[in-house]
């Protein structure tokens, strides 16, 4: 299940990379750089911009999979000598979900800047912003309650 995981996110972000590059002949010399609050764009950048939000996708997916290779140095409050397995299993699975999840984050923003820049509506709107921070934020706030009760019911001060 958590390889499946993970390469469900990056085949999203290669998807997205496919998408660009199959549309680059109709993509305006000017594309979407940053959108205010209510999902409209108030800046623009060049034509190449438009492979910024992939790539950082990928940078970002490598990055959580270095660090899930790794537990030892994910910061987390407790001392490291008194982690257990099952805390490491928790918070690499927090990891796991967040990689996926700004995976698909990524690869949505770069789908949504291809239309927008060529002139389509495209989004959820004024709420878009407040579902993506509801997603991430729900995310890491679920994993650490949840180790929070695992640690307290295995007497981990």
């Amino acid at each position: 299940m958590q390889n499946g995981l993970k390469w469900i996110g990056l085949a999203a972000l290669v998807a997205a990379l496919a998408h660009i590059i199959v549309n680059w002949s109709v993509i305006p010399a000017e594309v979407p750089q940053h959108y205010n609050f209510a999902g409209e764009v108030d800046e623009w950048a060049a034509k190449p911009f438009i492979f910024f939000p992939p790539v950082i996708g990928i940078i970002l997916w490598i990055g959580m999979e270095v660090v899930k290779r790794f537990p030892q140095f994910i910061n987390m409050a407790d001392d490291v000598k008194s982690r257990n397995d099952e805390q490491n299993r928790i918070a690499i699975n927090m990891i796991i979900s967040l990689q996926l999840e700004v995976s698909l984050l990524f690869a949505y923003l770069s789908v949504k800047d291809v239309y927008v820049a060529q002139g389509h509506t495209f989004g959820l709107g004024n709420l878009e912003m407040l579902i993506i921070l509801l997603i991430l934020l729900g995310t890491a706030i679920g994993f650490s309650i949840y180790s929070f009760v695992k640690r307290s019911n295995i007497g981990v001060s």
